[in-house]
């Protein structure tokens, strides 16, 4: 991977400049350099001219800091503390800064928050003052995304050019500032120009407009190429002309980013991800060894590569990328690149729309030949791509679209805390039934206290927003189980996912969960109402369109609960979306109703002119009305297109006193919410909740496949939950699929009106279930019933004494009585507290205390009677039960209930309940003990003698309850 650098030398007075060539491989390291080109022109007057301001005296209203802090040395940021302080609601916070004398200021540098989505040291008002009494507002920062790892968290702002001796940032509350230093400069600067060329995972949310100032500015046509002026080793000597002079010599280097983590044998330099032909030999080099080695021992085990969450840096360099730019874009990058230095070459707007298509092209080449290319060879060896994230806000750290990439994968895939939308639109549209996730990595240590129940209300959340494979992260190789307890974790980061779990036999029921979620919600394609195009800006701001998720961008984008979306990609909208019976989609993708485009009036001619064609077919658009390019291709011409076609499609649609027009077959809506847009077009909610409790919340994915209809929906509440769903279904039968106990039964309460079905549903903690719609029914049919909660009534309450065995060897007694469900952690002896493990509770019920029939019946789904059930009440934190020997099942989430009705009989029953907890209890223990004495062993953990010991054990109250057919 390579990156754009650059020396600068000034020439005066016609001087001879002579450079000596820069070593391309040296003797030592890994560093790689080779020339681009070397370009000379007059310097901007304003170079000339400005000097480093004097240091201002800072003050300000917020709390009492020490300002002077705020004054540091470039060099000496990155280590420093900021000066954090808080701006109240409704308040505004701000910092003065009193020069000397009055300074001429045209930007200002600010470092604050580190790796921080959306920092509010960026988002403030510049003000300015020659008294420092009277302030004129000069323009609002521009506030910024990062992307995820942004290692560079110090932004240049470039400002109008303002003369004063005061100036003053605010804030408007509520923020929380993080300041480590704030420079002012009478410097011009391209706005963020760090990210500006591909730098950083960054991007603008908002720029201001500045006022042309011509002496600051390289023109085109005034730079010369010297670069054919190089001698045979790379030496130069020119003489200058008459006048001041820059010299840029512009070259590329290795970044030095290798590959990690990964042992010696297998680590090296991260490899070009622009060239077709780098990628295709590393590949051969690296997984072709694998595949070579299973073909020789005839393994058929190696069926996909995965490329993990990009964590590698940017690159925004290549030896192929000036040919590939000129391809793409149509023009040559050579005369602009005095941007890649921060000079402002033609104008700002030239610049912007040149470093623009810098990151469009590394995006492009990223996405079709890195990823296009793995995908091709991974088919040649009959195998899958997955590949997780790469680019875009809060996910992935290249400079790059964050969907784009996905197109060009056989299986998108993301990880938890990342956004999972990418992944799944770009499955979405392109009908591709997978969406893998790395699952339930743990980046605040391994957590050996998770359990089932502890994920699975987070497994459920991954799956509303469209994740229908899980990949564990991760199952860690323990050589001897029968030694290493708990055994060997992947540091800080893998869930303890392995066979030396206290739950490893009885999780088979979770994953059983598991599978029965993804094979439905692989069925079919997702039903999605509304497609948001996000832009043609490569790592630009992904729409927040969910309320109370964090800041919104753009309010009016904003999703009404009960509708699901999917991002479109600008490769997508131009290549591949069209129109079908008035609804958005591709060749083999989701249909959409809707499709909103982001707040800006920039776009692209190809973008425009498939608007163009998508609206005059049929389709219904939210946006502004387009009116110049983003890019410098076929500039200006460009901007004509665009602007015409904006004009021919929105018409006289202002959004203020006109907010819809008609054209062709579709319509234009302007100035409206995404909420009221839907309301125009009369498009009902996909699902809908109504409950007495405020804070219920329930999530939902919908798919199809033929004429079936499967929602899934999920409790993602902290409690039980009764509520009302309503589904945009009629004249079909809801059908209610227990993924947990496999149970499938027909709704006995229901509802249909109009386009609705409605029914009354109960939700455990955490609990979850699929309403599938397959059968016909004639229309506003309705149930027998008032709900369609199983009715269970208590027939016993089984109280001690139990018959307790622990294992052997971990310090508890073999056997031992319990009068009462006793929590372990809180028993008195040490060898029960501390212990973790698999515990047996025993106990004999007779079946004449609760009405057991006088026979086993092996298949009690063919009779009409009673069902007996074994309620558990509270288990910490896996139960499996036998009754009579016969295995009943496993309770691993509320409730914590498992039918008996095969197993009991007249007379003694046998209970049998095996019991596991975690292995928190132990790991804590043994932090009270000297090493040597310690029973425990893993490679990580975050426990200390001091951690509160989680409740374990079968807590209850167990009862015998039956239900009636």
């Amino acid at each position: 991977m390579q990156r754009v650098v650059f020396t600068r030398y000034q020439v005066t007075n016609s001087a001879t400049l002579k450079l000596e060539a820069l070593p391309s491989w040296p003797e030592k390291g890994n560093s790689f350099y080779r020339d681009i080109a070397v370009l000379a022109f007059p310097t901007p007057p304003v170079f000339m001219s400005t000097n480093a301001l004097p240091v201002p005296k800072i003050t300000g209203s917020l709390e009492e800091l020490d300002f002077n802090v705020l004054n540091r040395k470039l060099d000496d940021i990155k280590k420093a503390e900021g000066l954090q302080c808080e701006v109240s609601t409704g308040k505004t916070g701000w910092i003065q800064f009193e020069f000397p004398t009055s300074v001429t200021c045209r930007s200002v540098h600010i470092a604050g928050s580190k790796q921080c989505l959306m920092p509010a040291e960026h988002d403030a008002l510049v003000m300015a003052s020659d008294d420092g009494k009277q302030f004129r507002e000069i323009c609002r920062l521009s506030t910024y995304v990062c992307v995820y790892n942004c290692a560079e968290e110090s932004v240049e702002h470039a400002i109008p050019r303002t003369t004063a001796r005061f100036f003053k940032l605010a804030w408007e509350g509520p923020a929380k500032l993080n300041l480590r230093r704030v420079n002012w400069s009478a410097t011009p600067v391209i706005n963020a120009h760090i990210s500006k060329v591909g730098n950083e995972g960054r991007t603008m949310v908002a720029e201001s407009s500045l006022p042309v100032e011509p002496d600051t500015v390289v023109p085109v046509e005034q730079i010369t190429d010297l670069t054919d002026k190089l001698d045979v080793r790379g030496d130069l000597c020119w003489t200058a002309p008459p006048g001041v002079w820059t010299v840029l010599h512009i070259g590329y280097r290795n970044t030095g980013k290798r590959n990690a983590p990964a042992p010696p044998e297998a680590s090296g330099l991260e490899c070009d991800k622009f060239s077709r032909d780098v990628v295709s030999f590393h590949f051969d080099n690296y997984v072709g060894t694998i595949i070579r080695d299973a073909k020789e021992v005839g393994s058929r085990a190696v069926k996909g590569v995965l490329v993990d969450s990009w964590e590698a840096g940017t690159q925004n360099w290549s030896p192929v990328f000036r040919e590939e730019f000129s391809r793409r874009r149509g023009y040559d990058v050579l005369n602009y690149l005095p941007a890649f230095a921060g000079f402002i070459v033609g104008s700002r707007d030239i610049t912007e729309r040149f470093l623009r298509d810098v990151r469009q092209t590394g995006s492009d080449l990223v996405s079709e030949n890195f990823y296009g290319t793995l995908t091709d060879l991974a088919h040649k060896n009959r195998m899958h791509l997955y590949a997780e994230s790469c680019g875009g806000c809060g996910a992935g750290v290249m400079v790059a679209d964050g969907v784009q990439h996905y197109l060009y994968a056989d299986i998108p895939m993301t990880e938890g805390g990342r956004p999972m939308k990418e992944a799944a639109s770009a499955a979405h549209l392109t009908g591709k039934p997978v969406v893998a996730m790395e699952a339930f990595t743990q980046g605040g240590g391994a957590n050996w206290n998770d359990s089932p129940s502890s994920l699975k209300s987070g497994g459920d959340a991954f799956m509303c927003a469209g994740i229908n494979r899980i990949v564990f992260h991760t199952y860690a190789h323990n050589p001897d189980v029968t030694r290493l307890y708990p055994g060997p974790a992947f540091w800080k980061y893998g869930l303890p996912f392995s066979r030396g779990q206290t739950w490893w036999e009885q999780g088979r029921a979770w994953m059983t969960y598991l599978s029965r979620c993804q094979y439905l919600l692989q069925c079919g394609q997702a039903v999605a109402d509304v497609l948001y195009f996000y832009g043609e800006e490569p790592a630009g701001p992904i729409p927040n369109v969910f309320p109370g998720k964090g800041r919104n961008l753009d309010a009016w984008t904003e999703l009404p609960r009960g509708y699901d979306f999917d991002l479109l990609p600008a490769e997508f909208l131009i290549n591949s979306l069209s129109v079908r019976k008035g609804q958005l989609a591709g060749p083999d993708g989701t249909s959409y109703k809707l499709l909103v485009l982001r707040n800006s009036d920039r776009m692209t001619p190809e973008a425009a002119r498939k608007i163009q064609k998508l609206v005059k077919s049929g389709a219904t658009i939210l946006g502004p009305k387009p009116a110049c390019s983003p890019s410098l291709s076929n500039y200006p011409e460009c901007d004509s297109i665009v602007k015409a076609i904006g004009n021919e499609v929105w018409g006289q649609c202002d959004g203020k006193t006109i907010k819809r027009c008609d054209y062709g077959k579709g319509r234009i809506f302007l100035g409206a919410t995404v909420k009221e847009t839907l309301a125009a077009i009369e498009l009902l909610p996909d699902f809908t909740m109504q409950s007495n409790d405020a804070n219920a919340d329930v999530g939902f994915i919908h798919r199809r496949t033929g004429k079936t209809d499967i929602y899934f929906l999920s409790n993602q509440g902290h409690g039980p939950v009764d509520i009302e769903a309503g589904f945009r279904i009629r004249e079909k039968k809801p059908e209610i699929w227990d993924p947990v106990s496999g149970e499938i039964r027909d709704a006995i309460s229901f509802r249909q009106d109009g386009k609705q079905t409605f029914l009354p549903l109960h939700f455990d903690r955490s609990g979850s279930v699929f309403v599938v719609f397959r059968n016909s029914v004639v229309g506003n049919a309705h149930g027998s019933a008032n709900n369609n909660i199983p009715v269970c009534k208590n027939v016993l309450t089984v109280r001690g004494p139990w018959n307790v065995l622990f294992t052997p060897g971990w310090d508890a007694l073999a056997n031992v009585v319990f009068e009462n469900l006793d929590d372990w952690s809180r028993r008195s002896e040490e060898g029960i507290k501390y212990y973790s493990g698999t515990a047996v509770y025993r106990k004999t019920v007779q079946g004449s205390e609760f009405g057991a029939p006088s026979s086993v019946n092996p298949d009690p789904g063919t009779r009409n009677s009673e069902r007996f059930y074994l309620d558990l009440g509270a288990v910490q934190v896996t139960a499996e039960v036998k009754v009579n020997g016969v295995d009943c099942g496993i309770a691993w989430t509320p409730p914590y209930r498992v039918e008996i009705t095969k197993a009991v009989k007249t007379g003694p029953n046998e209970l049998e309940i095996r019991v596991a907890n975690t292995w928190a209890n132990r790991l804590i223990g043994d932090e009270l003990l000297d090493p040597a004495m310690r029973r425990t062993w893993t490679t990580y953990h975050s426990f200390n003698k001091d951690s509160q010991l989680p409740r374990s054990g079968l807590l209850g109250p167990v009862s015998i309850q039956t239900v009636e057919e």
